[in-house]
């Protein structure tokens, strides 16, 4: 499972390094330590006003965005900055689908996926029982649906983290 902090066993030092490091990463990067706490999402999505409605609406409730619309510019923005968790679409207007892209970035990264999808949910799951999916939500969904989705995925991951 991808893990954004370490275990803290009591060691005040490792809590200290800790920061020290992140505070090193904002200097680095340029981002607060606010901004590198928030749960950094990659929209995969080719329908260009899905997308944007997508991308805003994450945006508006505090999530670090990206938005992408096939394999190897998610690949790229993935490098960037890698993702908690991805929301994809299965069909992409790409040589490669959704399925690739979320296999590459889940083997790379280890971010969660929640497929959004028009297609058959029974035909994905399948082809996708290789990964860890969160979700498969069925088009036409509600972003606070999608939203849901992702909140679980961090939560199943902060539950992971604190074993």
């Amino acid at each position: 499972m991808y893990s954004r902090s370490g275990t803290n066993n009591g060691d005040d030092r490792g809590a200290a390094e800790r920061a020290e490091a992140g505070n090193e990463k904002a200097r680095l990067t340029g981002e607060s330590a606010d901004e590198q706490k928030k749960i950094r999402v990659l929209i995969v999505e080719d329908h260009p006003a899905l997308r944007q409605s997508l991308r805003l609406y994450f945006e508006f409730k505090g999530y670090a965005v990206a938005a992408t619309d096939g394999y190897a510019q998610a690949l790229e923005a993935a490098a960037d900055s890698p993702p908690d968790v991805i929301v994809c679409d299965r069909q992409l207007n790409d040589a490669r689908d959704g399925i690739d892209v979320a296999r590459a970035l889940q083997s790379a990264y280890g971010s969660d996926i929640v497929f959004v999808s028009g297609t058959s949910m029974g035909e994905l799951r399948a082809a996708t029982s290789d990964l860890n999916v969160i979700a498969y939500l069925k088009k036409p969904v509600l972003p606070h649906r999608i939203e849901k989705a992702v909140r679980l995925a961090q939560e199943a991951d902060n539950s992971n983290d604190s074993q």
